[in-house]
């Protein structure tokens, strides 16, 4: 078992120096705490954006012929694989000699009846197109016109072959016409139409969000066309834009709402005819593996018309990372870009800050033009994304927002800690008093958790000490509701919040609380990992014990007197007999001598302690031979529980480490241990505590050599009752036994110190 150092504070104070916590086990320093995961998309159906490349452009060659297709090569160019599932590109016609539209699709497939880009008669027109990619690497242009027409692509990102399985990922369609109101009635003057997605032509009902080309043909008046999930507020963002009795068509990528819908709202004064080609979609689930997609309700997160447009040949940065819900680590954004009022013909080439201009175009335009296209781009390392006006006059530029990538993995943010209203918090700190004074290890506080990041955490780590938090946090944490080391797991349904329930270990207590994602990532900063703390104080301690239940000795037992100073015993280097001969004139106390052979323990008329509840134990232990090796258990204290097996109990194992052990009524036992072989005939302390509302076993062993504290989380279930067996004594257990405790609930730190006190030279049992 991992075990790490933390110091609880239960060392005692007469007699024994209180040691510093001891550092973590090797292997979990700073430096040996990697980022888990990819930091690349890796898994099928993931999107890699790459700076925009040129991949076809048949000005250079021949014009597409009238009815015929044109393929070009995606897989195995400008570092791209050679099996890849789909492919995202801005397509461009121009010099089209009639008017027609283009189908894209997988090379080796039949061409679609569904359209990726309309145009006219010698128009100049671009369309973002997300397409399945050919067994061959290729994806095929259908001309669909009677003229010839020449055609341009610039590639910005592909998709990972495989069976997508991960939140976000990516399932290319062979384009399927799903809208079509000319067979039907057209949307009305600023009204909406919704088409359902969810649920037909093999996309699931939970679908994230969808894409599809949207066509707009026969409009009455001029205006923009809004694509949102169903069952959410119309947005105010563009989708696309015409004029009167134009037939334009630009790619969408759009969230569904929980019917399954999609709803395209006509912002305009007259009736248009809506066409929408759907090419994949997205698989429903928070992203948060690098290249998953993550939707979002549409934003404006640019428009130059407020302030100033974008000048002649020169750029126009905005910010995207870390803004309206998009991570800071994304990787790519999708959005619809649109030019208004542009001073002079022209295009626009949409990049990340940092790269260098490509000679790719999004967006083209003539003089006076509104014009929109979707953008799907990389994100530069500071979070931007640089549009660049290719024109001889300045031009506004709106960019609406509708997603993102995820990039490279991030920790999530330090969680928020928040009291609950019993706690007083003091103004300006992380501390706080219990309203009523409290008492350790009695009442349940209940705190609320948060992840306040917009990188999705898995669930939070969190720690009940009464000190400073432990410096490290465990690493590799993926599964949820398990225990690691002292630290408890818990994996809310969102990931966002949750609440824990903590009792006081002390008049001071602290919650420490870590975030870690689905790849097992800690929260920064790194490399401490500070966690988040809070501090609360209670007035109030549990009863201190005071019945002493005396001690049946084995036949082989004895009681000696031993030489002590206040409550702490003289190390002499012996166990056995008498060792108050060294130090004539100091007071002594018995101790309880044991032989260590079978059936040699010592024991009480009646139980200390219920096991099934928290408890507390403590003593001084001189043990003979402490690493008996074998299957050999040295038995300190042990409560027996009703079944006749021990309950709880403070043992040495084979190694000589001292454990502090509780059962389950399943017949589980529940360790935690300090893993140092104790030394022959010398005294030490040892004090722990079974926690069961904080789900914690807390250890720790004071000696002149050494001092530590381990924690460990313990399961939920109930452990073994003990209301009618005895406490036994050093069963197996070759050595002394001096001033026992084993008493219902918590004891503080001081407590178990001032707990020594009370035995008297003769004493001879165990105090409860």
């Amino acid at each position: 078992m991992a075990v790490f150092a933390v110091l609880l504070g239960l060392l005692v104070s007469s007699g024994v120096s209180a040691f510093p916590a001891l550092a973590a086990v090797p292997g979990n320093s700073p430096a040996s705490m990697p980022m888990l995961g990819p930091t690349t998309p890796v898994d099928p159906g993931t999107m890699v954006a790459v700076p925009p490349f040129r991949a076809l452009d048949t000005r250079g060659s021949a014009p597409a012929g009238a009815d015929a297709a044109v393929s070009f090569q995606v897989g195995g160019v400008s570092g791209i694989p050679a099996n890849v599932s789909a492919a995202v590109f801005n397509l461009t016609v121009t010099g089209p000699k009639s008017f027609g539209f283009v189908s894209a699709y997988a090379s080796g497939t039949l061409p679609p009846k569904t359209s990726s880009l309309n145009f006219g008669m010698g128009q100049t027109l671009a369309n973002s197109v997300t397409v399945p990619v050919g067994a061959d690497g290729k994806v095929t242009l259908f001309n669909r016109s009677s003229g010839t027409t020449d055609l341009i692509a610039d590639i910005s990102g592909y998709y990972l072959a495989g069976a997508p399985v991960v939140p976000g990922a990516f399932v290319p369609l062979g384009p399927s016409r799903m809208l079509d109101t000319r067979g039907s009635a057209p949307a009305g003057a600023d009204a909406p139409v919704s088409f359902q997605v969810g649920g037909v032509s093999g996309i699931p009902a939970n679908a994230s969000a969808v894409v599809f080309n949207l066509t707009v043909t026969g409009p009455k008046s001029f205006g923009f066309i809004s694509a949102y999930a169903s069952g959410t507020l119309p947005p105010k963002t563009s989708s696309l834009n015409f004029g009167i009795g134009q037939t334009l068509a630009n790619s969408v990528t759009v969230p569904v709402g929980a019917d399954g819908k999609v709803t395209l709202f006509n912002r305009s004064a007259g009736t248009t005819e809506l066409v929408a080609d759907v090419s994949g979609y997205y698989l429903a689930g928070t992203s948060i593996v690098p290249g998953a997609f993550g939707p979002l309700a549409p934003s404006r997160l640019l428009d130059t018309r407020s302030s100033a447009p974008a000048g002649p040949d020169a750029a126009v940065s905005f910010q995207v990372g870390g803004v309206s819900g998009i991570p800071a680590n994304a990787s790519a954004v999708v959005f619809n870009l649109t030019v208004t009022r542009p001073g002079s013909f022209g295009f626009v080439s949409a990049l990340a800050p940092g790269t260098s201009s490509p000679n790719t175009s999004n967006v083209n335009f003539g003089m006076g033009q509104t014009v929109a296209n979707s953008v799907t781009v990389p994100v530069g390392a500071d979070g931007k994304v640089t549009l660049f006006n290719r024109s001889a006059g300045a031009t506004d530029l709106i960019a609406d927002v509708s997603g993102y990538f995820m990039g490279q993995l991030m920790s999530p943010a330090t969680p928020i800690i928040t009291p609950p209203t019993t706690i007083t918090t003091i103004p300006g700190t992380n501390t706080g008093n219990v309203n009523g004074g409290g008492t350790v290890g009695v009442g349940q506080y209940q705190f609320t958790i948060n992840e306040p990041g917009t990188y999705p955490a898995k669930g939070f780590i969190y720690s009940i000490t009464n000190a400073n938090a432990p410096s490290y946090p465990p690493v590799n944490v993926v599964t949820c509701g398990m225990r690691v080391a002292e630290w408890v797991v818990v994996c809310p349904a969102d990931g966002r919040q949750a609440t824990v329930t903590v009792t006081p270990v002390d008049t001071s207590t602290v919650l420490s609380v870590w975030a870690f994602d689905y790849a097992g990532n800690i929260s920064a900063p790194t490399p401490a990992r500070t966690p988040a703390s809070y501090w609360f104080n209670v007035a109030n301690k549990i009863p201190m014990p005071t019945t002493v239940l005396p001690i049946t000795a084995p036949s082989g037992g004895s009681w000696e007197p031993v030489a002590v100073y206040g409550d702490t015993p003289y190390q002499t280097g012996s166990c056995q007999g008498d060792a108050s001969s060294g130090y004539p004139g100091s007071p002594t106390m018995n101790a309880l001598q044991l032989n260590g052979l079978p059936g040699q323990f010592g024991f009480t008329q009646s139980p200390a302690v219920d096991t099934s509840k928290s408890f507390s134990v403590s003593g001084w232990f001189c043990p003979s031979n402490p690493a008996a090796g074998g299957s050999s258990i040295q038995s300190l204290i042990a409560q027996i529980a009703d079944t006749g097996v021990p309950g709880g109990a403070l043992r040495l194992n084979p190694n000589g480490w001292p454990e502090l052990d509780t059962w389950t009524t399943g017949g589980a036992m529940e360790p935690v241990q300090i893993p140092m072989q104790l030394g022959a005939n010398g005294w030490i302390f040892v004090s722990a505590v079974f926690d069961r509302d904080n789900q914690q076993l807390r250890l720790t062993v004071s000696s002149a050599a050494f001092t530590g504290t381990w924690t460990v989380a313990t399961a939920t279930q109930s452990h073994l009752p003990s209301t009618t067996q005895p406490v036994r004594l050093g069963e197996g257990f070759k050595g002394q036994i001096l001033n026992p405790v084993l008493t219902q609930g918590i004891l503080t730190s001081d407590q178990f110190s001032f707990a020594q006190r009370q035995f008297g030279p003769t004493t001879q049992g165990v105090l409860k």
